[in-house]
């Protein structure tokens, strides 16, 4: 197992991320109020007022999401599960806006919605940043269509200078928003990539693919023990920060591309710095999951099913079994243990 300075030094990364994004959500959420209330007094100004009703949703929108995210301390349902919840959301609350503005001929509001894939993208969701980039550019498609079908007020008050006043203060607001994102990317980025956090560099592993038929002899892995042992910490210090072991049906391929390594090396890596195989790896990691949600309470308010799936079991029984394996107790006398003690 690694050591405890190491342990220490990946704790101190995998906080420092959670900070970085819980920080930036917050302060986003911050600024797109702000937006807003500058777009009512935008519209107020050149007494457009039918629009304004739609900025006021969005504002308090923002604010009651600001408010929410600070009372949630899970850090992956914060950052995985309410970004995405948030963004349908946001989508809808958008939509009335737009229309609106591109009815005016605004054309330029409507790019809000490029800012979606550059938000999934910095919440580490890559594999998702390019179906909402699809979905962005399908609902700004949809603008054209939908600006027909529903009625309006005239526009016609609207002068040009207006006009050019609101998309100024939008290409304004999506700068300002664009390189916040980025430069919160950069920083995890960076922040992934320093030398505590114990990444591979392109020397050691050049490349992904391994010879056909080379075997992990053990004089082979003691030659670059350095390199998979820095493999070995990346794990752990993945495992730690998202948790992908949360995913029932998580394969050692799937933590291979996410490493950007292959099976072997990943399996020589745990092989040679643990007692763990893969899948022993995991169903530890899952234990420890669902211990800490029966530790918190979790069992009160929901099911034992929602235990284990979250913790990424599929079944019962199976996690019955290995909890059982683990701890040499079963999960509900897991429970009345904790339960005891605490009395």
């Amino acid at each position: 197992m690694i050591t405890n300075l190491k342990k220490k030094l990946i704790a101190f990364n995998k906080e420092g991320i959670k900070i970085v994004l819980k920080n930036a959500e917050l302060l986003f959420l911050s600024k797109l109020a702000v937006y807003g209330l500058a777009y009512i007094v935008m519209f107020i100004m050149i007494d457009f007022y039918p629009v304004v009703p739609f900025f006021c949703i969005f504002t308090a929108f923002n604010i009651a999401w600001a408010i929410c995210l600070r009372k949630v301390s899970d850090y992956k349902v914060r950052n995985v599960y309410l970004v995405k919840f948030y963004l349908i959301e946001m989508g809808v609350v958008l939509y009335p806006c737009a229309l609106y503005t591109f009815k005016m001929g605004i054309y330029i509001y409507s790019v809000w919605y490029m800012l979606f894939p550059l938000i999934i993208l910095t919440y580490h969701l890559r594999s998702d940043a390019l179906k909402w980039m699809l979905l962005s550019i399908l609902t700004i498609g949809s603008l054209f269509f939908t600006q027909h079908i529903f009625i309006f007020e005239s526009t016609d008050n609207v002068t040009q200078d207006s006009k050019n006043a609101i998309s100024l203060l939008t290409l304004i607001c999506m700068v300002i928003s664009s390189a916040f994102f980025v430069s919160v990317l950069i920083k995890k980025i960076a922040m992934l990539n320093t030398k505590e956090y114990l990444q591979i560099t392109e020397q050691e592993v050049k490349t992904k693919e391994e010879p056909p038929g080379q075997k992990p002899e053990k004089e082979e892995i003691e030659k670059n023990s350095e390199q998979y042992k820095k493999i070995w910490e990346q794990i752990i210090a993945h495992f730690e920060l998202n948790e992908p072991f949360t995913n029932t049906g998580y394969k050692i391929s799937m933590l291979a591309e996410e490493l950007n390594t292959n099976v072997t090396y990943i399996s020589r890596a745990i092989t040679a710095n643990s007692d763990y195989s893969f899948s022993s790896l995991i169903s530890h990691y899952r234990i420890e999951k669902a211990k800490r949600m029966l530790a918190n309470g979790d069992l009160k308010l929901f099911s034992m099913e929602y235990i284990y799936t979250g913790a990424g079991f599929k079944y019962q029984s199976t996690f019955n079994d290995s909890f059982k394996k683990h701890e040499g107790i079963t999960p509900k006398e897991y429970v009345e243990y904790r339960q005891r003690a605490i009395t």
